[in-house]
């Protein structure tokens, strides 16, 4: 039987999405995904804070579904699949890991799985079950939308008090499980190989991609020190990249409980001996992490999962009285630990290079917040968590032209910028617009730089007014948002040939005569903020679209090629260039450019035309 494949790559924040889509053509996805399912994003939420390694990175999110689309896969087959635990927010945690600007920017539907919409099914199992019918007497409830979908797990590389390690196995423990999952940890090790024997019969294709940018030590997967690694990892079987991240921290994979105990099910590979490590060398990775050590939550969980409060587990997490225990974890975790001993790490994280606000990957924490405005001020401080907002302020001067190009790439999906003539004018629309819950910010017209600081902001939606003089201005303005892409709405004091001609060359949205009510100003921003959506998911479809055919085109191309010089089938041919592709860590369209160059190289040759003329 062939070994399973495990691809890891080294990365840096300038390159780490073009590093994913080559990690995701080395592990070969596409061989293990099926086509016509739909492809489940499986994010990890661990907190509902920002924490370094907690949860899913929003850069291993982005280089995921931008190589999805770069290949063709249609954009409504893909969503992002979130779940919720009795102490973790998703709706929040989905905001302060930055996975939801991520999702809006690439058109992506965002599905939180207990909402009331979602149904939840009872699953019988066909393979053997070690612990959930024990747990569950009643029956294995599983998500309803997940059954027939392709699942790529999308875990970090980090440590766990329970299972030692936590990677891909334990992400499918936030997804096909409920919120009363922490019914299962005295058994977590048997719970996880019987989520992978479930995963294996009701999803037709199975992927994992684990970041390990930054990494977890200690009593996670919350209360850990991070450290900087700089490694991705993929492979199709969920034990063996478990396996291989668990020997780079230190640990001997088969002494870890599940990851035995599914390699003995024949589920996966846990052996590092007998899986395939391809791309960057890790033969000397191991970065000594300690295993076993406790916070003061986990002790007193320990003890009533494996100590002498065992006898009193049901009665005290399973009754009515269980909500003591989300409290105390609240108190814990978020008002004495996060605060006073989290927020430290955290800032020591944002000044290396996966956060400074001088780093590529600082956009994610940045980039939709932050941009230099009119005077020089921040305009993007009430959108900054305190303890962070003081450290953006102090790049201020040196870093302002840095993130406001990092503020292109993101915006944040309800901020409006309102320009008018003066700034009391701009300022009283911006008041009307703030009471419907948008984030505004006024320009003034008459300032210089009006124009450059509308780019630096990056908004969704211009809601510009142009009275007579300056018309033209507002003209200029409103030419150069709907050029970028953004929603223009005009606001003009009277019906002209002017204004209408105006709104028709500069591609407004709306056009609004005043007088007009608060809620109309905001139904107006509700309209156009829609249709832009609509058109750039249209033109976002469109370019992927138009990349997917140029990679077949040039594939197809370096096929024809290597049937004729080789004298191959057309399986043949695709077949090499996917192992040329793999061998040599490149992406398939780079490999098919290589071939057909040489080819016309050969085709350019002396020695190629005599021997085309000999017949050879």
């Amino acid at each position: 039987m062939a070994k399973p494949v495990v691809a890891v790559l080294r990365t840096k924040p300038e390159t780490v999405l073009e590093d994913y889509a080559r990690l995701l053509d080395l592990a070969g996805y596409q061989d293990h995904l099926d086509r016509s399912a739909e492809v489940a994003l499986k994010i990890n939420i661990s907190w509902h804070h920002w924490y370094p390694a907690c949860s899913t990175a929003p850069w291993q999110l982005e280089g995921v579904i931008k190589k999805l689309l770069a290949d063709g896969w249609p954009r409504e087959r893909i969503y992002g699949a979130h779940n919720r635990t009795v102490v973790v927010s998703a709706k929040k945690g989905e905001i302060a890991n930055k996975h939801k600007p991520v999702l809006d920017k690439y058109g992506i539907r965002n599905i939180h799985l207990y909402e009331p919409e979602e149904e939840w099914v009872r699953y019988e199992p066909k393979g053997k079950m070690l612990a959930l019918p024990e747990i569950y007497p009643d029956g294995i409830l599983i998500p309803k939308r997940l059954i027939g979908s392709n699942i790529i797990q999308l875990p970090t590389a980090k440590t766990h008090v329970f299972t030692t390690m936590t990677g891909a196995m334990k992400n499918a423990f936030g997804g096909l499980l409920h919120e009363r999952r922490h019914w299962t940890h005295s058994v977590i090790h048997e719970t996880l190989v019987d989520l992978l024997t479930i995963q294996k019969e009701i999803h037709p294709g199975l992927f994992a991609v684990t970041d390990a940018t930054l990494t977890g030590d200690g009593p996670g997967p919350r209360c850990m020190v991070p450290h900087e690694k700089d490694l991705i990892l993929a492979s199709a079987d969920q034990v063996a990249i478990d396996a291989i991240t668990a020997k780079m921290m230190g640990f001997d994979p088969m002494s870890l409980k599940f990851i035995r105990l599914a390699h003995e099910a024949g589920l996966g590979v846990g052996d590092p001996s007998e899986i395939e490590v391809v791309g960057d060398d890790i033969s000397g990775e191991n970065w000594h992490f300690t295993r076993d050590q406790n916070t003061f939550a986990s002790r007193g969980q320990k003890l009533i999962y494996w100590g002498p409060l065992k006898p009193l587990e049901k009665f005290l997490l399973r009754t009515a009285i269980a909500p003591w225990s989300y409290l105390a974890s609240i108190l814990y975790h978020d008002v004495y630990w996060y605060p006073c001993v989290g927020k430290r790490r955290v800032k020591a994280v944002l000044e290396g290079k996966w956060g400074s606000p001088r780093g590529t990957a600082a956009v994610y924490w940045y980039g939709h917040r932050r941009a230099t405005g009119h005077g020089g001020r921040s305009l993007a401080g009430q959108w900054l968590p305190w303890h962070v907002r003081k450290r953006a302020c102090r790049h201020q001067s040196d870093g302002g032209q840095a993130m406001a190009a990092s503020a292109r790439q993101y915006h944040h999906p309800g901020r409006v910028v309102v320009a008018a003539e003066g700034a009391g004018a701009a300022r009283q629309i911006s008041s009307s617009l703030r009471s419907s819950g948008y984030c505004v910010q006024p320009i003034p017209l008459s300032a210089p730089n009006a124009v450059r600081h509308l780019l630096d902001l990056r908004p969704e939606v211009v809601l510009v007014r142009g009275a007579c003089r300056s018309l033209a201005m507002a003209g200029e303005v409103c030419r150069v948002a709907a050029e970028r892409g953004m929603a223009v709405v005009l606001l003009t004091p009277a019906v002209t040939q002017a204004a209408l001609q105006t709104a028709l060359d500069t591609g407004a949205m709306l056009h609004l005569v005043e007088p007009v009510t608060a809620h109309t100003l905001a139904a107006a921003v509700d309209v156009a903020r829609a249709r832009g959506r609509e058109l750039a998911l249209l033109r976002s479809q469109l370019a992927a679209l138009r990349e997917s055919a140029q990679v077949r085109q040039v594939v197809e191309r370096a096929k024809q090629v290597l049937m004729r010089r080789l004298a191959l089938t057309e399986e043949e041919a695709h077949r090499r260039l996917q192992l040329e592709s793999r061998s040599r860590n490149r992406r398939l369209i780079d490999t098919a450019w290589r071939v057909i160059n040489a080819d016309a190289e050969l085709s350019r040759s002396p020695a190629s035309a005599s021997l085309s003329r000999g017949g050879g």
